[in-house]
């Protein structure tokens, strides 16, 4: 019975050597607002594997603007995001508890694109320009620029919310609007041109001149 007892013993203790827990790596989903140039950094983190060499398993998310990316971090569906920091400011305002830690660009990355017979921006009075969404780092760009340049949004130009960059993109196209802030590759949409071609069709950069 007392080797019996001991056999049953042994044999548990070498099954529980030989069974090894797996590491527990932390899940983290990231947050980005664009296809942009300006989320290159996210991007090549992600794919260089760089969030499994600290045990975080990541993964990216992408909520097209900076405002609806704030909401979905309030409601826990995303801890971790790279987005525009006035969306996180106006939510802070609001009595949010957003913190930011660092800054991927420290100006506003964008071109206003427009129609061919748009030469300024003060010839934006009256005409409809596009935002992503009101609240976004697209709509606080559009909104800087026009009163850099003495026009006051809502009143003298009408914004209208576009969705997403490449939806602005069509829009512009179409004529729906006669600008657009876009950030890179997407000015080269709304510009008609391909990159590495020569291409150009009627969007053109209004801003910066």
């Amino acid at each position: 019975m007392k080797r019996r007892i001991f056999g049953i013993i042994l044999g548990l203790l070498l099954v529980g050597g030989a069974v090894r827990p797996t590491d527990a790596r932390d899940r983290l989903a990231a947050g980005y607002t664009s296809a942009s140039g300006v989320f290159a950094g996210l991007w090549v983190a992600q794919e260089g594997k760089v969030f499994e060499k600290y045990d975080i398993d990541s993964h990216l998310v992408l909520i097209a603007s900076a405002s609806l990316m704030v909401q979905a971090m309030l409601g826990g569906d995303v801890p971790f995001a790279a987005a525009g920091g006035s969306a996180a400011v106006d939510a802070n305002l609001g009595g949010a508890d957003i913190v930011m830690v660092g800054a991927l660009v420290k100006v506003p990355a964008f071109y206003i694109m427009a129609l061919p017979e748009i030469q300024s921006i003060e010839d934006l009075r009256g005409k409809p320009v596009g935002v992503t969404r009101f609240g976004s780092s697209t709509d606080f760009t559009m909104r800087y620029v026009l009163r850099k340049y003495g026009l006051e949004p809502g009143r003298d130009v009408t914004m209208i919310q576009t969705g997403d960059l490449f939806a602005a993109a069509a829009m512009l196209r179409t004529r729906a609007i006669v600008a657009a802030p876009f950030s890179s590759p997407t000015n080269l949409r709304a510009q008609g041109r391909r990159a590495g071609s020569s291409q150009h069709g009627e969007g053109r950069c209004l801003f910066p001149p």
